[in-house]
Parts: structure tokens; sequence; C-alpha cells
């Protein structure tokens, strides 16, 4: 407010000065008077001579007058005219430069360290005066420009800043939904690319059968299929210090931005990349974003691990490690439905032990815990394929699930196991345990799973009645 009414007064003041010095008569009252004086006496003049001229010459004697008066009025308007020409020196032409000066005075020339200089005073204090308004008038036309762009700047940090927040909580609520692990990393992985537009993104997590790390979301980008030891930045960044990264093997040329994925209570459970496509590199600002998305990201991987747990708890039995009886219905029911959609054979393999009970009356309990668990380690080795399954249906019951296998091929496996448990020596004393197994296989014996089921389990008490330590088929 103190500076407009400055700028008003000085305004006032330049205004002022110039209608004073700019506003003064066209011609002053004496030059006036002279030339009126002139023009009379010219006047005068000529109507003496031309009555002189029609006396004839008896007029002779006023000649001398009005010579003189012809001088006089000469000088009279040659004065006039010297007086004109000093008023145009000295009042019109100051006038003129002064115009034009004020005419030139653009923001350039605002800009300049001095005023224009003009020789006469009046014309350079009007000039210098609306000069130093126009000046001070474009400094702060400058601060305000400045002070705009710095607000429009600050707005638009604050509406990405708004932007990032919002999204933040979608991909906080996205994540919270998933239950899974993979599901969440994908999702992870997928907000992390929208919010850095569509740069590429890798996510490696330890594995179970080794110190690897395997990739479980690529986004954007073809990355490696696993971290291994090779890759030299892998240990100091699992410790929690982000790096610069290139990758082995990976198509990706420009160098990547690698930071630790963890759980919530700061356990590293894999490494998380980030590779710009559309930038050299990124800021300070969008590398503390990324760590905090990445924070913020914790808890639903902690979440997500525990229901995996949980979930593999449910699925497993705790004493063998094999596959529950829950599951074992889930994924006869499952196969048996791909095999009669793409009429393939399906084999079930039913196990039990012989005379578990005496081994748990004569041994013990402990005897017998074992016992369960060698013929479970068995099972697992003696299987066909890695896309076979083997379960713990009950006590000291078993089941194996064969995909893609027909009887012949289900027979000769379940054989095979047989032989192996009974050349296996379980306790101290070298004794050990023998099995009777029932095969069943699909369409061959059964057409649903449920009938499946009954045949193998029919088949296996046959092998129980007929004197154990057999394989039986349905």
């Amino acid at each position: 407010m103190i500076g407009a009414k400055a700028d008003a007064n000085l305004l006032a003041r330049a205004a002022g000065a110039a209608r004073e010095r700019l506003g003064r008569p066209s011609l002053p009252v004496p030059i006036g008077f002279a030339l009126l004086v002139g023009a009379g006496g010219g006047t005068i003049t000529a109507l003496a001579v031309l009555y002189l001229a029609q006396r004839g010459p008896r007029s002779a004697a006023f000649i001398p007058f009005a010579l003189v008066l012809s001088g006089l009025d000469a000088a009279l308007f040659a004065g006039a005219l010297l007086a004109a020409r000093s008023l145009v020196r000295r009042t019109y032409r100051p006038m003129l430069h002064t115009v034009r000066s004020l005419s030139e005075m653009t923001r350039e020339r605002f800009a300049q360290a001095h005023p224009p200089r003009l020789q006469d005073p009046d014309s350079r204090e009007i000039v210098t005066m609306l000069w130093h308004f126009g000046r001070t008038l474009t400094e702060q036309e400058r601060g305000l420009q400045m002070e705009l762009n710095r607000t429009v700047t600050d707005l638009r940090r604050w509406q990405q800043r708004e932007a990032q927040a919002r999204g933040l909580i979608d991909l906080i609520a996205e994540m919270s939904q998933a239950l899974g692990l993979q599901a969440v990393l994908e999702r992870l992985a997928h907000g992390i690319s929208r919010f850095f537009a569509g740069d590429g993104v890798g996510i490696w997590v330890r594995s179970a059968l080794g110190p690897d790390l395997q990739l479980a979301v690529q986004v954007g980008e073809s990355y490696p299929s696993q971290l291994t030891a090779r890759d030299q930045w892998l240990p100091g960044v699992l410790r929690g210090a982000p790096a610069q990264v290139r990758l082995a093997g990976s198509r990706v040329n420009q160098p990547s931005t690698a930071v630790p994925l963890q759980d919530a209570r700061g356990t590293a459970i894999g490494v998380l990349v980030l590779t710009p496509t559309r930038r050299p590199d990124y800021t300070p600002a969008e590398l503390d974003f990324l760590r905090s998305v990445i924070g913020h990201a914790a808890l639903a991987i902690q979440n997500a691990l525990a229901y995996e747990q949980t979930d593999a708890l449910s699925r497993t039995d705790p004493l063998t490690g094999l596959q529950n009886r829950r599951e074992f219905d889930r994924i006869l029911t499952q196969e048996v439905d791909r095999a009669t959609r793409y009429q393939r054979f399906l084999s079930l393999v039913m196990v039990d032990i012989d005379h578990f009970k005496q081994v748990n009356d004569r041994r013990g309990h402990p005897a017998g815990d074992w016992a369960l668990q060698r013929v479970a380690e068995l099972m697992r080795v003696t299987r066909m394929r890695g896309s076979d399954a083997a379960f713990r249906i009950g006590g000291e019951e078993f089941a194996i699930v064969l995909t893609e296998t027909d009887k012949a091929g289900a027979l000769a496996m379940a054989e095979r196991l047989r032989q192996t448990i009974e050349g296996m020596r379980f306790f101290s004393d070298g004794a050990g345990v023998t099995v009777s197994l029932g095969v069943a296989t699909l369409p061959v014996d059964a057409r649903d799973g449920e009938e499946l089921l009954r045949r193998a389990d029919k088949a296996l008490y046959e092998a129980k009645n007929a004197g154990r330590n057999l394989v039986i088929p349905a």
C-alpha cells in the first residue's frame, strides 16, 4: 500500500511538472506585441507612400519620414523573427526532444542504468522523473512476475504431491486387497511404473531353493530371470543401500536404480529395480518418493507373507511336510476336470503303512512319527515327475496323484516305491516297515474323481487282505 502511494505521488509530480513545462503560451507577450507593431508600422508606411504619391512633388518633404517608419518596421520585424528563432531553440525544440524521449521509453530503456541525457534542464528533469517512475514500475512488475512464477511453481509442486498422495492411497488400497505375495508385488510394480510415467520396473525375491533372487514381476522392460552372486552390487542393496546398477545379461542399457524390498519388520525379501526410459536419471525428490512408496508397501508385503504362511500351514501336514487332506480333495478335483476336458490319463495311488499300530505300541509314538516322516521323504524322491503330488490324508495313509500317467506307468511307480521302502532300515535295530498300495486310473477304472478314489481305496484294502506289502490294481 505504501509503495502504491509513493508511485502515485511520483506520477502526480511528473505529470504536474510536464504540464508546467509544456503548458506555456505558444508566443510570449513581448514577441506578439513586436509583431503587431511591425505589422501596423508596415501598414502605416504603405498608406503614407500611397498618399505622397498622389500629392506629387509637394510631398517630397515627407519621404524621409516614411523611410524612417519603414526602417523601424523592418527592425521590429527582424527583432520578432530573432525572438521567434530563440523561442524555437529554447522552448519548442527541447519540447520536441522531450516528446521524442518519452516516446522511446520502452521496457529496455527503463532497464538501463541511467535515464536519457537532454541538454535542456526542464526537459531533462521531466524525462528523468518519468524515467525513475517507469523504472520503479518495471522493477515492481519484474518482482511481481518472479513472485507469480514462484507461486505457479509451488502450485504445480503441490498439485504433483497431491496427485502422488492420491495415487499412493489408491495403490495401498489395491495392495491391501491382494492376499498372496505375487499379487501384491504385481500391483506394486504396475503402480510404481504409473508413478514414473511408464518406466521399467523389475522385482526379484528370495528363493527357497537357494541364495539367488528369482524374478517375480517385470513391467515395461525385459529383465534377467535371476540375480546371483555375480551381481556385486546385490549384497549392499539387500543391506539397505540403494545403488545405480547395470544388470548383467539384460537388454536394459542405461543405468537403473536398485532399492531393497523389505517387509514391515525391516527384513529384506528382495530387490526392486527402476529403469528410466524417458530421462537419464531420477531427481532426489523422485528417489525419496520411490522409497516412500516401498515403505508404505512393507505392511502389505508383511501381510501377504503371513497369509501365505498361514495358507501353507492350512494346506500342509505339519509332521511330514506333505500336502494334507484338504489340499488332496482340491487338487484331485482339479486334475480330474483337466484330464476329462483334455482326454488325458490320471492315476491315483493309495499307500498305507503295514502294521503301523504295532510300531506305535512296541516302539512308542516318536518312532511312529519317525516312520511317517521317512515314508513321506521316500515318496517325494520316488515320484515320477515334479508335476505329481503326494499327500498325507490321515493317520498312516497316503496318496499320490500322477498326472498324464496311464495304469502301467502308475503300477511301475507304485512297485518302485514299495521296493524302496521295503529295502530301507528305519530303526536302530535294523528293522523297517512295509507298505500296501492300490492303483486306479481315469478313465480306465473310473469316470469321475469320487469313483477314482473309491476304486483306488478298494484296491489298497485288497492288497492288505492279500498279505500286505503288495501293489494291487483296481
